[in-house]
């Protein structure tokens, strides 16, 4: 089949027409000339005639054939079959597609499955001609081309021995993609794609197919590398079951281990290790069916040298695929709670202040109390605070609530107490809006007596017992706790705000404790005081543990200090102040990389863009770390199976693509099935052949056109005599 590699050049065919106008336009017209007699026009041979007619005609045509031969070179016509030996060979535009994302690290016989695909690709580097291109495209999330055009082999060795291993899932519809865009924008007739995959992927959907176009043939070879006796066990996820830190006090941890070894064997023995800034803190043994996963829990007590930040990191034996070992997280754990209570007398807050300091040693926990007045509130900046009490606080302006608000969205904390001084519909309209808590109805109950009569009183009703705010407190399964509850003689009616956790309720069905997430701080909203005006609660065992813990939970500042992401992810933080205009980053490898923060409303906004490995990720703030990031592979890249030939083709209707097995010799299966051969170097010869022979027609056609002109003088002059 004869196609065309550059029609562009078609309009230039309308140049044909110009020898022909040429041939019009200059034409001779006919001259009279008086003869006394016309006995010398016999003497003319009417052959001769008939030949300059022909001679004529026969160079319009040549000069007509060398324009459109000339156009048809230029136009690159292709002859798609082999073995013609008047035409030249195809060049050709390789588009290699290698998958670098965390599943080809997997080793098999002493080399990763990237290593392979690598040597593999670099085959095709001994095909390259004069002419040819190749552009090599890393498969690992986001799909990217990694470099080209590369037109000898050299180059493209070279870059192949610099595509590095990636931490990213796959992203085998961005490769494609890409691929044939390369492909579409190429104007060589052999458009070819290979790619190099364990094709562990998502379905790849029509909708993310490359488009089927007809004008664009490609085709394809997909090289399937794997290791087919690979053991290996697989981190999924892991990290702190607490969303309390406490120096002391036990901290739970989880881990998930899959099997994912393509050997499909049982791990027995599989040592699972937990390390805390870099020690090891409890280890656990599990075992795993071939296929399956499981779920297990590690315990560690942080002791008070252990305060701070503490980079977590849950980490397996070394198997087939190291790269998924390790899953990493960070936690704080405060060395001391800083906490500002507001409220209208001491005798209001002294149960409170019991609770949380029984001993009044003041070790883990520092309490700064301020008048609940207008003016105090207006003067209180809350620095250096990490959570704010209100109790019993009767008014708050705009202005305060928005401030309020503001410290938690930045990561602080706020527990409220209402009271019988508190203006509830004024705190609807300034604090609870600003706060999205929602609104406060009606009163329940009676405050006439101070009594607590058998009847007449709210006790607690439905609990959610696995809120952070209540795990550990009771020794006994949750299906066996018991409660010795409070009696209520007077509550305030609340209908919660959205994304509001209802702790605890009354028997009446109305909340008594709200959790809520705020930007990155936490409020809890209590709906009966915190002294012993509106019921016995302070006198209860249940109370000082659920305030000790309340104020530990919205005190943790786990949104602002730490974060976790995948690799690649942009990483985020906010801090309040930044020492110097430039900050720093030191990620897992040690280096430190200069990152500048942006001011917003809460102080400073922090980005770094360059997340390329899992590990713990540190934000220096001078000689302070101000944040720490825990970053990641993603999980989903080791469970998924890998795509068949089938579900590849159908997902990919516009590449025809053919499958081979790692360690296949691509250079002789290119040489077998590359095909297409060029002819312009034939039609431009055609053309100077055609060039040559009009040349030789005309000079032989003014020869002879002289001779006639001098004949014809001849008889004139003979003529003019007689």
């Amino acid at each position: 089949m004869l196609s065309f590699l550059n029609t562009a050049i078609w309009p230039f065919l309308a140049a044909i027409a110009l020898p022909l106008l040429i041939h019009l336009l200059t034409k001779k017209k006919l001259k009279v000339v008086q003869f006394s007699s016309l006995a010398f026009l016999k003497q003319m041979q009417r052959d001769q005639i008939r030949q300059l007619k022909l001679r004529q005609l026969l160079l319009l045509l040549l000069r007509m054939a060398i324009i459109a031969l000339l156009v048809l070179a230029f136009a690159r016509p292709t002859l798609r079959s082999r073995g013609n030996v008047l035409s030249r060979r195809a060049q050709a535009t390789l588009v290699i597609v290698i998958d670098n994302s965390l599943s080809m690290a997997a080793a098999h016989d002493g080399a990763t499955l990237l290593q392979r695909a690598r040597r593999q690709a670099g085959s095709l580097a001994a095909i390259l001609e004069p002419g040819d291109e190749a552009y090599l495209i890393s498969g690992g999330s986001p799909a990217k081309v990694f470099g080209g055009p590369y037109r000898s082999a050299e180059t493209l060795t070279q870059a192949l021995t610099e595509l590095p291993q990636q931490w990213s899932a796959t992203d085998l519809a961005g490769a494609l993609t890409l691929g044939q865009r390369l492909l579409a924008e190429s104007k060589n007739l052999n458009k070819e794609l290979y790619l190099f995959s364990d094709f562990r992927s998502r379905p790849l959907a029509r909708g993310h197919a490359p488009s089927n176009d007809a004008e664009v043939s490609m085709r394809g070879v997909a090289v399937r590398c794997a290791a087919p006796d690979n053991q290996n066990a697989s981190l999924l996820a892991a990290g702190p079951l607490n969303q309390i830190f406490e120096i002391g006090k036990t901290i739970e941890f989880f881990a998930t281990v899959a099997n994912t070894g393509a050997a499909r064997r049982d791990l027995n023995g599989q040592q699972v290790a937990l390390f805390l800034n870099g020690k090891r803190a409890a280890q656990q043994t599990v075992e795993v069916a071939a296929g399956q996963k499981k779920s297990l829990t590690l315990r560690a007590v942080p002791s008070a040298s252990e305060a701070g930040f503490v980079a977590g990191e849950m980490r397996l034996d070394d198997d087939g695929l190291l790269a998924d070992n390790s899953r990493f997280f960070a936690a704080y754990v405060p060395a001391n709670r800083r906490v500002v209570i507001a409220a209208p007398s001491d005798e209001e807050i002294r149960f409170l202040k019991l609770a949380l300091d029984p001993q009044g040693s003041a070790k883990q926990i520092t309490m700064r109390t301020i008048s609940a007045d207008a003016d105090a509130l207006a003067q209180e900046a809350f620095k250096d605070t990490d959570a704010i009490i209100l109790v019993n606080v009767p008014r708050l302006s705009d202005s305060q609530a928005r401030r309020i608000a503001d410290f938690v969205k930045a990561g602080g904390g706020l527990i409220v107490f209402p009271g019988s001084a508190v203006d509830l519909r004024q705190a609807n309209e300034t604090l609870m809006r600003a706060l999205e808590l929602g609104v406060f109805g009606e009163s329940m109950g009676s405050l006439t007596t101070d009594a607590y009569p058998s009847s007449g009183v709210m006790k607690i009703g439905k609990v959610d017992f696995s809120h952070p705010m209540l795990v550990g407190i009771f020794e006994k399964p949750p299906e066996l706790h018991q409660i010795d509850s409070p009696a209520f003689r007077f509550a305030v009616q609340l209908r919660p705000g959205p994304a509001s956790n209802v702790v605890a309720e009354y028997s009446n069905g109305f909340p008594l404790i709200v959790e809520k997430t705020f930007g990155r701080g936490r409020v809890v909203l209590f709906t009966t005081a915190a002294d012993a005006a509106w019921s016995d609660f302070a006198f209860k065992g249940l109370y000082a543990p659920v305030v000790e813990r309340a104020v530990a939970l919205v005190a943790s500042r786990l949104g602002e200090l730490t974060s976790e992401a995948v690799v690649g992810a942009e990483l985020t933080a906010g801090i309040a102040t930044a020492s110097t205009p430039e900050l720093e980053v030191e990620t897992p490898d040690g280096e430190r990389v200069r990152v500048r923060p942006e001011a917003s409303a809460q102080g400073y906004r922090v980005r770094f863009t360059d997340a390329s490995q899992p590990g713990i990720y540190k934000l220096w703030n001078d000689s302070q770390i101000a944040h720490l990031w825990a970053v990641n592979f993603e999980s989903a890249e080791v469970e998924l199976a890998a795509l068949t030939d089938a579900e590849m083709k159908a997902a990919m209707p516009g590449i025809s693509f053919q499958f081979a097995e790692a360690g296949a010799d691509l250079a002789e299966f290119v040489r077998q099935a590359r095909f297409g051969n060029e002819l312009w170097p034939l039609v431009l010869a055609l053309a100077l052949l055609a060039m040559i022979g009009e040349m030789l027609l005309y000079r032989q056609g003014k020869d002879e056109t002289t001779g006639d002109q001098s004949r014809s003088k001849r008889a004139r002059s003979f003529a003019e005599s007689s």
